[in-house]
């Protein structure tokens, strides 16, 4: 699948968007056919044939003839191309950009920022991948596990076997990635969650428009659920966290659909089996084996996860007693338990067939059979005759991949087995608006294959043991093995390859060893550099520190400058008020003297126009008429009484004195004033008149 541009993915984007908002299944796979359109719009016209052709590799699948045309009719209806004679196609240039293109940009840097993203993350684990073979192989991987869909109803049609694909050495990375952007609820999931379902409705182009409509419309039911273990064990929440997560809610959409649940006998017997079979095998290394397991960086799985989690031994021994496990299960949910089916009708070239396909160490004729039983349970109680589909009532739930791709393979007109994952997408295309958890049951399904189970914890902490025994002579081989398991190194990639290969774990001692001492060796690198820019810093700091006291002495000294220029300015102003405050000074006391002229003047002629008249009276008074009266009058004091005369003499004269003083001062001072004051300013009068006089 080559994406020399963005284009395809952007297909894919704008047909889940599609498919989301509403339209039906044809309209949203026109993008699918425009992207490809769109290349040839430069062109007059592109054969049918050729068109086909394009579609095929670029989407890598097999879209028929009638699809084909029935998507280019509706494309012809719209106006997007001319269909002429079913052969050939004119493309309308301006109608396929103007509808395509919307909202182009926008998605194409979306799926960009996811592959960047990816990138980087893959860089922070030390691990160079090339640009773009990671877009080649992520779209590839897209493909291969959205086919799980089509391969529901595919029953001899579809060459491709997602079981035979070789995972791309950096898949458990991937998947890793996935995991943490989802659980950051980042817009980069969303993008690659809508690449994903594009890609899923692309495949439905491998089939007939009447295989389409059986798939999406026909509102395929599933009124009875046959449950495999795997799918019980993670309901019991005996696996991993995400597992759990994604069992019940598998479980609650088919509750919601009135799904009738059926568990077999074989099944509860199979779950014990597992469970004792758990139990015996950690008990000689869960005093001490977690300590190998405390590594973050080492995935687990099943059984062991829920251990790790806090599951405790008790717990899986209640659940191994049939009747606590039958009890744990009813209260989770409402089930039927079939004990009277009879699986010994089984054939051995069955068991013998599914044992090959499965190719899975521990995988038993137990274990086989017990599957088989599944099946044909299933096929005992379906109608005999099935039309289509949306006919079938009853389905076995697993998400044994390999199982349901044997029975596939060998099964009637339709397959028993239905995978998490074909039902998180057949629920998601009949619940349009509502975000599929197909890519997670992906995830979830995959996650698995590259973690740890409990098998595996009790191999490789055997494979430990055994080491341990073989090498007790050697010590720095033991001290090695030590520093492996406290190095926080090991991750669930190198345990599976220890408890694969007979010799592995000398050899991924050796390699941690080496990979330890690389580090060391880079790390003494980056502390000797850092020593010698710490040299380089501290000359630079100390030249900076000369350069910062030259430019503050330069900095105070202009600062002070400023400062004295400021003051001398003020120096100056304050003068020029002093001078302004003198003068106005010096003008208010002219004006204070010439108003206290003015008030003299008008006082002396105030006092003359009072004392002339009083002055001419007197001098009437002692006239010569008057003479003879006033000495009449003095005369006469010696006739009145001494202390009359004293009053007279004493108080009544002293009293005319001051007040003529007082008098006479107003004439000439124009204001009443004492004798001190008044002699005074005679005084300085008097000086300043000899001072003229002298100059």
């Amino acid at each position: 699948m080559t994406t020399n541009n963005n284009q395809k993915l952007v297909s894919y984007l704008t047909a889940a968007e599609a498919f989301n908002e509403g339209k039906n299944i044809y309209d949203s796979l026109l993008p699918l056919v425009e992207s490809i359109l769109i290349t040839k719009s430069d062109a007059l016209h592109i054969s049918f044939l050729a068109l086909q052709q394009e579609i095929n590799n670029a989407y890598h699948l097999s879209i028929p003839k009638t699809t084909l045309r029935f998507l280019l009719s509706r494309l012809n209806q719209q106006g997007k191309i001319v269909f002429s004679d079913n052969r050939t196609i004119f493309p309308v240039k301006n109608e396929l950009n103007r509808v395509f293109w919307e909202n182009h940009d926008k998605r194409e840097l979306n799926i960009e920022d996811f592959f960047i993203e990816f990138s980087n993350f893959l860089l922070q684990k030390n691990i160079e991948v090339e640009f773009q073979e990671i877009k080649e192989q992520c779209c590839l991987w897209i493909f291969m596990h959205s086919i799980e869909l089509a391969g529901f109803v595919s029953k001899g049609k579809l060459n491709i076997n997602p079981l035979d694909y070789d995972e791309w050495i950096h898949t458990p990375q991937l998947i890793q990635f996935l995991l943490l952007i989802n659980s950051k609820k980042t817009t980069l999931f969303e993008t690659f969650l809508l690449i994903y379902n594009g890609a899923l409705q692309a495949s439905l182009l491998n089939f007939e428009p009447q295989q389409i409509d059986n798939i999406c419309e026909s509102g395929i039911s599933l009124p009875n659920v046959i449950l495999d273990t795997n799918f019980i064990l993670r309901i019991l929440n005996l696996q991993s966290e995400f597992d759990v997560a994604a069992a019940n809610e598998t479980l609650n959409s088919l509750q919601n659909g009135d799904t009738t649940f059926y568990i077999l006998e074989q099944t509860i017997e199979e779950i014990q089996t597992s469970i004792r079979k758990f139990l015996t095998d950690i008990q000689p290394y869960t005093i001490y084996t977690n300590k190998y397991f405390r590594n973050t960086r080492i995935q687990m799985s099943g059984f062991w996860d829920a251990y790790r989690r806090g599951v405790s031994k008790t717990n899986f021994l209640e659940l191994a007693n049939r009747e606590n496990l039958i009890d744990a299960i009813r209260s989770l949910f409402k089930v039927t338990f079939v004990n009277d089916f009879n699986d010994e009708n089984i054939s051995s070239e069955d068991i013998t067939s599914l044992i090959t396909s499965k190719n899975r160490n521990g995988y038993s004729e137990k274990s086989a059979r017990h599957d088989l039983a599944l099946i044909e349970y299933c096929r005992k109680q379906r109608r005999k005759k099935i039309r289509i589909a949306s006919d079938i009532d009853w389905w076995v739930l697993t998400n044994d991949e390999r199982l349901s791709y044997w029975n596939q393979y060998n099964c009637g007109e339709y397959q028993e087995c239905l995978t998490e994952v074909q039902l998180s997408n057949l629920l998601w295309l009949h619940r349009k608006r509502n975000p599929s958890n197909g890519l997670m049951q992906t995830i979830v399904s995959l996650s698995c294959n590259t973690s740890v189970s409990y098998q595996g914890v009790t191999c490789f902490a055997s494979k430990i043991d055994t080491y341990k025994e073989s090498h007790k002579d050697d010590t720095s081989k033991l001290d090695k093995l030590a520093i492996l398991l406290a190095s926080n190194t090991l991750t669930a990639e190198d345990i599976q390859k220890i408890n694969a290969e007979e010799d592995a774990l000398d050899a991924m001692i050796d390699e941690k060893m080496l990979q330890k001492q690389m580090e060391q060796f880079a790390h003494e690198q980056v502390i000797n550099a850092s020593k010698e820019k710490v040299s380089e810093l501290i000359n630079e700091n100390k030249t900076l520190t000369s350069q910062v006291t030259r430019v503050t002495a330069e900095l105070e000294t202009e600062k002070f400058a400023r400062q004295i220029d400021k003051l001398a300015l003020n120096i100056e102003r304050s003068i020029a008020e002093t001078n302004e405050s003198n003068q106005q000074l010096v003008n208010l006391t002219k004006m204070r003297e010439y108003s206290n002229d003015k008030m003299k003047s008008s006082a002396r002629i105030l006092a003359f126009l009072i004392v002339f008249p009083i002055i001419v009276i007197l001098l009437f008074i002692f006239s010569s008429k008057c003479t003879v009266s006033m000495y009449t009058i003095f005369q006469s004091l010696d006739k009145w009484p001494s202390s009359l005369q004293i009053f007279l003499i004493d108080i009544l004269f002293p009293v005319v004195i001051i007040a003529l003083y007082y008098l006479l001062v107003v004439c000439f001072f124009g204001s009443p004033k004492p004798p001190k004051e008044a002699f005074l300013y005679l005084s300085s009068k008097f000086n300043n008149f000899r001072r003229s006089i002298v100059k």
